[in-house]
């Protein structure tokens, strides 16, 4: 008769641990923000720094697009490569 109560008491524990451990659990989510709700906002943050560093590349990509474009009409001399009332650079004499 003695084994019987003391299993008795060890399954009254055993029930109070485990709602001891619920009500922890409850009041430890209730004390802060939710994980799941600051690991949300850490991803937006996230995708919003990604979304303007891409932009900021882009802008950076088609400035030096536009100044290679620039240096490439002028040869290593300064003179423009393009220009056509000079027939390309070249001289050739008129009348020999």
């Amino acid at each position: 008769m003695r084994d019987r109560g003391s299993g008795v008491i060890a399954w009254i524990a055993l029930i109070i641990a485990i709602i001891a451990l619920a009500l922890s659990w409850v009041t430890y989510n209730r004390t802060g923000p939710d994980l799941e709700d600051r690991i949300q906002q850490q991803v937006q943050e996230s995708g919003q720094q990604t979304q303007e560093a891409v932009q900021d590349g882009a802008q950076n990509a088609e400035d030096g697009v536009r100044e290679g474009a620039q240096n490439l009409d002028q040869g290593p001399d300064g003179v423009d490569e393009n220009d056509t009332d000079t027939n390309g650079g070249t001289t050739t004499p008129q009348n020999q």
